[in-house]
């Protein structure tokens, strides 16, 4: 089964995934604070109401902006490769990476089941 892992930081989440209806099936999202209010209706209290600085939730991962930047990569990592695989490329980047996703389903492997399955 080929899975789509979106992923959008800073205005993106606002300008280009609401746009395009990729927020469809999110629980929760985020997208920065100084957009939030810009975001149609139904998907305007998704985003305005999440107090995280990221969110994952049904294959869409999205960052507040520029300051999260490392741990929304770290995070994409996580996603492709796995929780390890993010945590040493941190501490070889002297970064204290607390993992901030906590449902990712069992099984999944964005990197295996993309267009770069070996």
């Amino acid at each position: 089964m080929n899975q789509l892992l979106i992923a959008a930081i800073c205005s993106s989440p606002a300008l280009v995934l609401e746009p395009h209806g990729l927020l469809q099936d999110v629980k929760e999202a985020t997208c920065h604070p100084s957009l939030a209010t810009s975001v149609d209706e139904p998907y305007r209290f998704l985003i305005s109401h999440s107090s995280k600085t990221l969110c994952y939730s049904n294959n869409v991962l999205t960052a507040q902006g520029p300051g999260q930047a490392i741990l929304f990569s770290l995070s994409i990592i996580e996603l492709l490769y796995s929780r390890q695989k993010a945590l040493d490329i941190a501490e070889d980047l002297v970064f204290d990476y607390k993992p901030e996703l906590e449902e990712i389903p069992e099984g999944v492997n964005y990197w295996e089941s993309s267009y770069h399955s070996s």
